[in-house]
C-alpha cells in the first residue's frame, strides 16, 4: 500500500521532505515529516482518510461490488 500511495518514496504534502519518521499509534501507522513535522497516514488526503473501518473490510466490499451481476444495495454488502 505504501509503494501504491508514494511510488517514489514519502513526500510530505506540506513542504515535499523526503524524509521522514515512523509513529505507532492505536489505529494507523503515522509518517512525520523530519524538516516541517507534519503527520500522514496512508490514508490522508484520501477517500478513505475518516473511516473507521479497517482497510481491508473496504476492499472487500469493494471486491463484491465489483463482482456483482447486478446493483448491490447496502443489505447486501
Amino acid at each position: 500500500m505504501v509503494q501504491a500511495r508514494w511510488p517514489d518514496g514519502f513526500r510530505c504534502r506540506r513542504c515535499e521532505g523526503k524524509e521522514y519518521g515512523l509513529i505507532h499509534g492505536r489505529r494507523h501507522k503515522r509518517y512525520q515529516c523530519r524538516s516541517c513535522r507534519h503527520e500522514a497516514t496512508l490514508t490522508a488526503g484520501t477517500i478513505l482518510g475518516a473511516t473507521k473501518l479497517p482497510l481491508t473490510t473496504w476492499f472487500l466490499a469493494f471486491y463484491l461490488v465489483g463482482q456483482a451481476k447486478t446493483l448491490a444495495s447496502p443489505h447486501s454488502l
